[in-house]
Order: C-alpha cells, then sequence, then structure tokens
C-alpha cells in the first residue's frame, strides 16, 4: 500500500508541476505592455522602462516554467534548464548594468506629427492642406526647422504651380524623397521642378514607406496624375534601408513600422498579407520583445543581419511589379529606380531589376552620403545641397534620354 500510495503521491506532484509550468508561461504571455494595457484599458503608452521590465520578467517566467516542466525528468533537461536560468540571471545583469550606464541623446521633434494620419492600407500616410513647421531638436542644438505644407491631395508641394497638361513627374519614396529636415522648395521634388519647367512634378514621398507602400498605391491604382497626363514618369528614390522595410527587419518593425503592409514572394509573385502585426504576430511579437532590450539597441544589431537575397529578391518584386501596374494605367509611363548615392547594394540592383520594365538611374557614386555637406548636421537625412546635386544628376538623365 505504500508503494502504490507513493506512486499517486508522486503523479500528483507531476501534475502540480505541469500545471504551475503552464500557469507560468501564460503569465509570460500575459506580461506583455500591449497585453496589460487591453485588460487595463490604459490609454496612453507604456513607458521604455516598463516594456525593459516587462521583457525581464516575461524571459525569467519562460525560464522557470521550463525548469519547472523538466522537473523530475531526465538528466540532461534538467541540467538543460538550469543552465537557461543562469542564463536569463547573467542576462539580466548585464541589462541593467547597460540601461543604467547609457543614456539615449536628448532629441524633441515637434511639428512632423501633425503631417501624419492613420491609413488602413500604408500603416500611416500624410493628411492633406496641412501646413507646419517641423523642428528637430538635440540638447541645445536645432538640427533643423522646416516648413512642410501639403496639398488637397496629401502631397508635399514642390512650391512652383503646375504648368503642363501633358509631361509628369510623379516621385515615389520615403523620408529622402520627401525632404525631412528642408523646407518645401529644397525637397528632391522640388529641386527638379525648378530645373524641368515644362513638368508637372509630384512629391509622393511619404517619411518611413518602403517599396511594398509604392507596390499598394500602383496595385490599388491610387496614383490619379498617371490618368491625367498623357505622358507620365515614375521616379522612385531607392536606397539600402528600403531593403530592411520590405523585409519587416527587427529595428524596422520596432521603432515605427509596425502598421506598413506585409509582402511576401510566392512563387515569383508579390502577395500582400495584412500588416507586420497582423500578418506575421509570432515573429513581430519576438521582434518588439527583443528590442526592448537595451543591449540589443545598444549595439544597433537588426535582424535579419545585413541585406539578405530573399529581402533583395522580394524588393525587386515590388519594385518590377510597380512598373507593370503603372504601365497598365498608363502604357506610355516611364518608371525609373534612382539607386541613391552611397547605396551599398546599387550593383546587385542595377545588374538584377528588369531593364524593359525599369530605367536605373545609378546614382549610387555620385556623391558620399556621409560627408556633411550632403546630410543636415546631427541627422542622417541628405542637406538641401544634397537633394540639389541629385536632381541635376537626374534632369540631366531625362534630358539625354
Amino acid at each position: 500500500m505504500s508503494t502504490i500510495g507513493t506512486q499517486v503521491e508522486n503523479a500528483r506532484r507531476v501534475r502540480l508541476m505541469i500545471i504551475l509550468g503552464v500557469v507560468l508561461l501564460l503569465a509570460s504571455a500575459i506580461a506583455d505592455h500591449r497585453v496589460l494595457a487591453w485588460f487595463t484599458q490604459h490609454e496612453g503608452p507604456f513607458g521604455v522602462v516598463n516594456q525593459r521590465i516587462l521583457l525581464v520578467v516575461q524571459v525569467l517566467l519562460v525560464a522557470l516554467a521550463l525548469g519547472v516542466l523538466l522537473y523530475r525528468t531526465r538528466r540532461w533537461a534538467a541540467v538543460a534548464a538550469m543552465w537557461i536560468v543562469v542564463f536569463v540571471a547573467c542576462w539580466t545583469a548585464v541589462e541593467v548594468v547597460v540601461y543604467a550606464t547609457w543614456h539615449s541623446p536628448d532629441i524633441k521633434e515637434t511639428g512632423t506629427p501633425e503631417l501624419f494620419r492613420t491609413d488602413p492600407t500604408h500603416g500611416f500616410a500624410l493628411k492633406a492642406n496641412v501646413t507646419t513647421q517641423c523642428m528637430k531638436v538635440l540638447g541645445n542644438d536645432t538640427l533643423f526647422n522646416a516648413r512642410c505644407t501639403t496639398d488637397p491631395r496629401g502631397m508635399r508641394v514642390t512650391g512652383r504651380p503646375a504648368k503642363s497638361q501633358e509631361r509628369a513627374m510623379i516621385f515615389l519614396g520615403c523620408s529622402f524623397t520627401f525632404g525631412t529636415g528642408v523646407d518645401d522648395s529644397a525637397s528632391l521634388p522640388a529641386r527638379y521642378a525648378q530645373l524641368d519647367t515644362l513638368a508637372d512634378v509630384f512629391n509622393q514621398g511619404v517619411p518611413g514607406h518602403g517599396p511594398q507602400n509604392t507596390w499598394h498605391y500602383l496595385q490599388a491604382n491610387a496614383l490619379s496624375e498617371l490618368s491625367e497626363h498623357a505622358d507620365p514618369t515614375v521616379v522612385y528614390t531607392l536606397i539600402d534601408g528600403h531593403v530592411a522595410r520590405a523585409a519587416g527587419s527587427m529595428q524596422v518593425y520596432s521603432i515605427w513600422g509596425q502598421d506598413l503592409p506585409y509582402c511576401t514572394l510566392e512563387d515569383g509573385a508579390v502577395r500582400a498579407n495584412g500588416s507586420f502585426t497582423t500578418g506575421r504576430p509570432a515573429r513581430s511579437t519576438l521582434y518588439a520583445m527583443l528590442y526592448k532590450s537595451a543591449v540589443i539597441e545598444r549595439s544597433g544589431i537588426d535582424i535579419p543581419f545585413g541585406h539578405p537575397e530573399h529581402a533583395l529578391r522580394l524588393t525587386k518584386a515590388l519594385l518590377e511589379e510597380s512598373a507593370s501596374n503603372a504601365r497598365v494605367v498608363a502604357p506610355t509611363c516611364r518608371f525609373m529606380v534612382l539607386l541613391y548615392p552611397g547605396m551599398r547594394t546599387a550593383p546587385w540592383f542595377k545588374q538584377q531589376l528588369d531593364a524593359d520594365l525599369i530605367e536605373v538611374v545609378d546614382l549610387s557614386a555620385l556623391f558620399d552620403p556621409n560627408e556633411e555637406a550632403w546630410r543636415i548636421p546631427g541627422d542622417p537625412h541628405p542637406s538641401a545641397k544634397a537633394h540639389e546635386r541629385v536632381a541635376e544628376a537626374l534632369f540631366e538623365f531625362v534630358r539625354n534620354q
């Protein structure tokens, strides 16, 4: 009887340990700032400190759950659980030290948020008929103070009224096209408009957008400028960062791209899958958790690393299908991809992009964007001088063609 009683007692303990392990795993899933915000109806965002504390709690709970679930099993499993707990403890100590000794720059931006609205497809887009003063301050230094104006279509003005109903130049891209940090008249499209006085020039650039946004615009025939002009030209400004945006890397997702469109390449064709949050919840949750780490954020680590082949091919497909869709609306449309100065991936795109669909404007060697003259001091965006130089080179290309 005692032996049977012992077996029953052991079975009960095993069940209790399993239940406890499952409870700890569930607790780790709930200990997320977004989940807690939903449960508590918390209206404001959780602070960075709270998010990192919650990350540590989540990892500790998972480690404890593994230890509990592997208790009284094979020795190797118990040893593995012990080392997991040791690793988590050491990592937590490093996190505390890094967070205590590293202080991010005191950067303040005003005016810029007033430009944006939420968008169900693109995540965010520009508001129409907005005029604001966009200012970025680092400590006591003003990095830029630029006037930004959008027109009734939600595009940034180019500073010159349209004069042609025949030929249009439609610029697409991100902040490098929009002209973050410079006045309305100093953006790349505005500088080009000052040179090509016979064309209507449109600035469709949206800070933070990637090639998947352009694909969605042209997939849905959302650029009325294509059908309004007999001879339109689309210019997409491509930078290395757009490869990471197409892939939805950890940094892109965690900093600003949660609601950017998520596209995949299946059987050689692009397929829309909602946003990065809704289309791949497990991976995006992992990215968000990892990027709460002070160690990972401080080291500048991004996942996937570099420019992997699958991300390059997805970007290529997004651009080629965009060009093909543009020609469905306007058969005479010219679709150009401008390889921006300093692009490390420029040789790959120059070789791989379909020449029958896309005209490649390779300006990757035009200048070194890291030199102070070509970028806004203390900021990674191009200066007014850089926009002017790129516009001149693009105008020469268009005129020669």
